[in-house]
């Protein structure tokens, strides 16, 4: 049974970190918009893909600080990674050993119940690292769009947003 409920978590938590997506239509512009499966920035599709950052390297490439803040992303997704394989290897592992035990008190179930925890542990530090991974991709892609953005407004002759949106002008667009 408990073998049952970890790996039931287990499988939650890799569930979970994919479901969250958005529909967002953002107009064809330099800036770049999160899509479901990538980004999108002029028109161009970039992929994420599972266990590369390279759509969001390839995406942000040309500008310094959204490059460090896609490195970190792809630092932290790595430790996410290995953490979230040893916490799953270590917690079967110690359910294993503590399910074959008949009496508690013996050194396999010990051995047992230190990996349960120990992998109990690797989880949790692992949802962390792939908590930090999305926050640096987000920011990876806000730094990249603020620079637009403030290149824009210096190319702007009147860079009051609201009197923009009062001609019906959106960013990027002209009379």
């Amino acid at each position: 049974m408990r073998t049952f409920i970890n790996l039931s978590l287990c499988a939650c938590l890799l569930v979970l970190g994919a479901c969250a997506t958005s529909q967002h239509q953002v107009m064809n512009s330099q800036m770049v918009s999160f899509k479901p499966k990538g980004y999108e920035k002029e028109g161009q599709f970039y992929k994420r893909r599972f266990f590369s950052k390279k759509g969001l390297m390839e995406v942000v490439k040309g500008n310094a600080k959204a490059e460090a803040y896609a490195r970190k992303s792809k630092k932290a997704f790595n430790w996410a990674t290995g953490l979230v394989s040893g916490g799953i290897l270590s917690t079967v592992s110690g359910s294993i050993m503590m399910g074959d035990s008949d009496n508690l008190s013996t050194n396999q179930s010990k051995v047992g119940a230190v990996l349960y925890g120990l992998g109990a542990i690797l989880t949790i530090s692992a949802s962390v690292q792939a908590y930090n991974s999305a926050v640096h991709e987000i920011d990876a892609v806000n730094a990249y769009n603020d620079d637009v953005m403030r290149a824009l407004k210096l190319s702007w002759q009147n860079p009051n947003d609201e009197d923009l949106i009062q001609q019906g002008l959106s960013y990027g667009q002209s009379n």
